[in-house]
């Protein structure tokens, strides 16, 4: 094609993308890059990293309205689309991550390893693997901790889940 240009945007941000599409016309857009499906909602997702490495979901029907308009979306726009899964003040980003980390750090490294790298393999699996993988999950050999968390579980002595509004550090969402 005579007067093709290719332009090539390295470790691109949904953010990134939009400020290179802003800056000039493109005719094509091809995206080299990942995407997943949740087969329990049917929905696509093009994956996208932010600014520390971290995993970003973004739908198709996201991505091509932020392209097509050329929108911002608001703190609470992007935390109802899960493109955040976390509001703080201005400033307390880093804090918030530390006490992330913090309550990460308490979870058995076993527990930390199944939430990483089972949990996300459940919705790709058939009823009878999905079965399969929890015997297997629930047969490994548990380190002594363990068994004392079930037993204060069982006695109603572990720590209660917290509601999102009462997390300290967290900006309650504005749900309309």
């Amino acid at each position: 094609m005579a007067g093709a240009r290719k332009a090539v945007l390295l470790n691109a941000t949904p953010e990134a993308l939009r400020a290179r599409l802003l800056e000039e016309t493109f005719h094509v857009l091809h995206f080299v890059g990942h995407g997943t499906f949740d087969a329990g909602s049917g929905q696509g997702f093009l994956l996208f990293e932010d600014g520390q490495g971290e995993e970003r979901r973004v739908s198709g029907p996201v991505m091509a309205d932020l392209m097509l308009t050329g929108r911002m979306l608001s703190v609470e726009e992007a935390e109802k689309l899960t493109i955040v899964r976390y509001v703080v003040e201005a400033g307390q980003a880093l804090a918030k991550a530390k006490d992330l980390a913090a309550r990460i750090a308490q979870n058995t490294p076993l527990t930390n390893w199944q939430i990483t790298n089972v949990l996300p393999r459940v919705n790709d699996l058939s009823h009878d693997d999905g079965l399969f993988m929890e015997y297997l999950n629930s047969s490994m050999q548990r380190p002594p901790e363990s068994a004392q968390r079930l037993r204060d579980f069982i006695e109603k002595r572990a720590t209660p889940l917290q509601a999102p509004s009462t997390v300290p550090g967290t900006v309650p969402s504005k749900k309309a």
